[in-house]
């Protein structure tokens, strides 16, 4: 019960079998201590000790929209195979999921959900392009909105400008948010192929930037931390390997 490997592999066969049994007006309800769902994790180490609850439904084509306190009303025994209740340390979080339905998770009403920011899990990746001139300007985020379909959420929360031997480098951070839509590694990899083929239309990826990695699955939770942590990885890169750096707006 203490590794986390049998109890995500335990979850996400769970998921996996009652996608095909539910129909789209249904929801799942997982109930999970706060520490094993992570959804609402403080730091990367948080997310990664979880179950990553948020991840393995996604993967399974279910929408993590609600997560609410959970208190039990049945005999909490048993635990471990003895006569004591389970610890929940009044900690325990209910999970909801919900199917998709004509590209949207709907209520019974026919209103469609949109996820609480906190609870999206997102995944984001590096995107750095060369510009014709420094006065250069065009709109990013417009083009990696048109590339993602409706229910993605796009952030670009960080961007920055420096020159290299390559000529004037601009260097984005897009973060995709599943608002609306279950979102996993493998459509951000999609996105981010189809965003590279709309921007070399315009102007040049920086060399040895083609196909940047894309992160694995996290809360928006952790997003603050991942800033951080960026802006930290692109200070080094101009101190470094820059010819010059250069303060943007």
């Amino acid at each position: 019960k203490n590794n986390n490997c049998h109890n995500r592999k335990l979850l996400s066969s769970f998921l996996q079998s009652v996608v095909t049994s539910i129909d789209t007006s249904s929801n799942v309800q997982i109930a999970l201590l706060s520490h094993q769902g992570g959804s609402k994790a403080k730091t990367f180490r948080e997310w990664r000790q979880s179950w990553l609850v948020a991840q393995y439904a996604a993967e399974a084509g279910l929408l993590l929209t609600d997560v609410s306190p959970y208190l039990p009303d049945y005999n909490l025994s048993s635990y471990r195979g003895q006569d004591r209740p389970f610890h929940t340390c009044d900690k325990a979080s209910l999970y909801e999921f919900m199917k998709i339905r004509n590209g949207n998770c709907l209520k019974e009403s026919g209103e469609v959900v949109a996820v609480s920011r906190d609870i999206q899990l997102c995944c984001c990746h590096e995107l750095h392009v060369i510009l014709p001139q420094f006065d250069f300007t065009w709109d990013v985020e417009g083009i990696v909105r048109r590339v993602v379909p409706e229910g993605i959420r796009v952030e670009v929360p960080l961007r920055d400008r420096f020159i290299t031997e390559e000529g004037i480098v601009e260097a984005y951070f897009v973060v995709y948010c599943g608002e609306r839509l279950p979102l996993t590694r493998v459509d951000v990899e999609s996105y981010r192929e189809d965003l590279g083929v709309e921007v070399e239309k315009i102007v040049r990826l920086r060399r040895g930037r083609r196909g940047g990695a894309v992160s694995r699955p996290f809360p928006y939770s952790v997003m603050e931390r991942l800033l951080e942590k960026h802006l930290k990885n692109w200070k080094y890169l101009k101190r470094h390997r820059c010819v010059e750096g250069i303060q943007t707006k």
